[in-house]
């Protein structure tokens, strides 16, 4: 009996391990490393934009902030976009490129990882394996500067990754 309860044990960590790396990206969900409830998630975008998913990031509260991607010029360096309204709105319009209005803070560099710790190539999208990791470098300073309980309450974030954390059905 001992021996059948480890035998499903040890499966089901095996099927968790294959269904997180097998996870589509707009099913994922990251937990903030050093305040796990943090949490963040890709959603679909239904604007034309240069990907057809945002990024997400709930704090412990429930309060969001939304970005959407720009891959800029040259390198391609990708950077998270604030935006003041949610994405997912009917009336929600991209923000203006050339002004600060629509935006709640400047752009953030992001970083997407694989298990390996290897940058994870190509551009963020609906239909994809999820990273495994999410690295946004100056997230914490930027939500300390802000210092808004009102705009997001866990603004004293340590500097820290997202990691997979659950694949959603």
């Amino acid at each position: 009996m001992k021996k059948i309860i480890a035998v499903l044990c040890f499966s089901g960590v095996g099927l968790i391990n294959h269904a997180a790396a097998n996870c589509l990206i707009t099913n994922a969900i990251y937990s903030y490393d050093s305040n796990p409830s943090v949490t963040a998630r890709f959603q679909p975008l239904n604007h034309k934009s240069l990907t057809d998913v945002y990024f997400t990031i709930t704090s412990s509260t429930g309060q969001n902030l939304w970005f959407t991607f720009d891959w800029g010029n040259g390198f391609s360096q990708e950077r998270l976009v604030s935006s003041k309204t949610n994405p997912a709105d009917d009336n929600w319009k991209p923000q203006d490129p050339d002004s600060d209005k629509d935006r709640l803070f400047s752009d953030l560099d992001f970083f997407a990882f694989n298990k390996d710790l290897s940058v994870s190539s190509g551009k963020i999208k609906s239909g994809e394996n999820a990273p495994e990791y999410l690295f946004v470098p100056s997230l914490a300073p930027t939500l300390w500067y802000l210092k808004n309980d009102a705009v997001f309450s866990d603004y004293q974030l340590a500097r820290a990754m997202f990691k997979l954390d659950k694949c959603m059905p």
